[in-house]
């Protein structure tokens, strides 16, 4: 995922600009997006903030508030996705603009540097380690609970990160075993040759 892809265009009285997608960082903040892993949006928005926090012109993308509200929404992913101590300690702009550049510059990277690095090792591996994709043309199995359940273990698939992630993982599998089993089973086709009743 791209920056700019957090911007949103806005009509101004000196025509269009762009800005923080408010809405969208407000959503991220209290949850993930359904479409976009949360390793995926941290990685962009990491990058967003290192290059406005060190804009050397003052031609900043962000104002003071969205700077806020993006580290906090960057905060929260990095909770989700298991980094809890990698965001920066800073909550605004405002105090970096009174360093002299080249300590802003070392104070940004010594926190997002490292960050941006364990997020696209972590989206490298989010991509790598994803499950395969079924071979059926068909995205689903027509079945809801199963579906659901297949949903279900991919996102505990990717978001697994630690060995006390993975009994997690095997519980989903034994969920989707499990709904399928309710699902297909027919009792009247199998119990005759069972010798039941």
């Amino acid at each position: 995922m791209r920056p700019d892809e957090l911007l949103e265009d806005v009509e101004g009285g000196y025509g269009t600009f762009k800005r923080l997608d408010r809405e969208r960082i407000e959503r991220l903040k209290r949850g993930a997006e359904a479409d976009r892993h949360d390793v995926e949006i941290a990685s962009a928005l990491a990058r967003l903030l290192q290059e406005d926090l060190l804009e050397p012109d003052g031609n900043f993308l962000l104002d003071i508030h969205d700077v806020r509200e993006a580290l906090i929404a960057l905060r929260a992913m990095c909770a989700r996705i298991g980094l809890s101590d990698a965001p920066p300690p800073f909550s605004s702009r405002g105090p970096l603009e009174r360093l002299p550049w080249t300590e802003r510059e070392n104070l940004v990277d010594s926190f997002l540097g490292p960050l941006i690095e364990q997020l696209d090792t972590s989206e490298y591996e989010l991509f790598a380690n994803s499950l395969a994709n079924p071979i059926s043309p068909l995205s689903e199995t027509g079945w809801p609970t199963v579906d659901e359940r297949i949903r279900h273990l991919r996102e505990r698939f990717t978001s697994a990160r630690q060995p006390q992630h993975y009994p997690g993982v095997g519980l989903a599998c034994v969920s989707v075993l499990e709904a399928l089993s309710d699902t297909a089973f027919d009792p009247t086709r199998l119990w005759p040759y069972m010798g039941a009743g």
